[in-house]
């Protein structure tokens, strides 16, 4: 039986929690299980150690010390481990362990791109030194860099679960505008709570809602939610199933069917992953969406005239237009179920994986 494991940092993911490198983690480590692969949950830097059993082929161990974890894949004979995050000290560590291990392969997963040139190269050409094994892509531009890089880089997008396609749109009497995502300046949740409570919009037709949750200890965040939790004006719902994975795609379905139409004002997507899941499950379930003009978003769009210029994702009167104009215009294409679809995404890994070992 196949043995695999996701490695990284505490906070890099969590299979538990509703991020997008927390989706890629839950969505991947439940197809490959239920096809009878061994998923090992590897993180460290943990306060201490401590074991639990997902399911008869997911097992999640978090340890203390990195060196734990590289015994652990040692002494398990795990063959190809994926890295998330690990801290600089300890991917040098990596590095010196596989030399002495080299059945071992270490695979990494660059999913941001840094907006400072010599960060984000500094990354790029560390990670095709590092690791013996594939560097995997989260988004066409990272590709197009590291392909020049490195024989090794791969495409690998976020999967979007099997269970989102759905080529159906409900429609309501009151449209529905929403934003759904948690309270970051980088996807521009003040931007998003400024228009809604700006729209020029007939709210005896239309209604806001901003779906989401604060980050931990920041204050942006907590700003914000202070002042959703103080008007009227906006429905704000928050997001509580963390620990509760079972139920966090259905919440989020029924969050997409019960919207109208998403603005998603991205001010740059270094504070995110750089392809967004958000957008790809709103085009899996056929709904339509306002974002920002930004390199990512269109390599994963599928619908023309519904992305802003960055100057322009404060203009009230060209957002109402915007929201008129693609409330009715769908979105879902026959490529979204190819390319995002959690089962194809999961069997191009495997496949990948595979031709490595030979």
């Amino acid at each position: 039986m196949m043995k695999m494991a996701f490695i990284g940092y505490k906070g890099s993911y969590d299979y538990n929690k509703i991020g997008g490198m927390d989706a890629f983690v839950r969505r991947i480590s439940n197809y490959l299980s239920q096809k009878e692969k061994k998923i090992y949950l590897l993180s460290y830097g943990n306060e201490e150690y401590s074991t639990k059993n997902i399911n008869d082929n997911i097992y999640k161990y978090s340890f203390m010390d990195f060196n734990d974890v590289l015994n652990f894949i040692k002494i398990n004979d795990i063959k190809h481990s994926i890295s998330i995050y690990l801290k600089p000290i300890d991917r040098l560590k990596l590095f010196f362990f596989h030399i002495k291990n080299k059945s071992l392969i270490f695979h990494t997963y660059i999913a941001v791109y840094n907006e400072k040139i010599y960060k984000r190269w500094l990354l790029f050409l560390e990670s095709s030194i590092t690791y013996n094994g594939k560097v995997f892509c989260i988004s066409k531009r990272i590709y197009k860099i590291m392909k020049k890089i490195s024989s090794k880089a791969e495409v690998l997008l976020p999967p979007v679960d099997d269970s989102f396609f759905n080529k159906e749109k409900k429609k309501h009497k009151k449209k529905i505008i929403g934003y759904m995502g948690r309270l970051d300046y980088g996807k521009g949740a003040d931007l998003a709570y400024n228009y809604f409570l700006n729209s020029k919009l007939n709210r005896n037709e239309f209604e806001f809602c901003i779906y989401s949750y604060p980050l931990e200890n920041d204050e942006f965040s907590k700003q914000l939610r202070n002042k959703l939790k103080s008007q009227n004006n906006i429905t704000y719902i928050e997001t509580k199933l963390f620990n509760e994975p079972e139920k966090l795609d259905e919440f989020i379905k029924k969050v997409i069917d019960d919207t109208d139409i998403f603005f998603l004002p991205y001010r740059f997507m270094s504070s995110t992953i750089d392809a967004p899941l958000v957008p790809m499950e709103l085009m899996a379930r056929n709904t339509p969406f306002i974002s920002t003009e930004l390199q990512a978003i269109r390599d994963i769009n599928y619908t023309a005239n519904n992305l802003l210029r960055k100057e322009d994702i404060m203009d009230i009167d060209i957002i109402d237009k915007m929201i008129k104009t693609n409330i009715d215009i769908y979105p879902y294409h026959k490529a979204i179920e190819l390319q995002y679809r959690t089962s194809e995404i999961s069997k191009n890994l495997l496949k990948s994986l595979e031709k490595f070992n030979e």
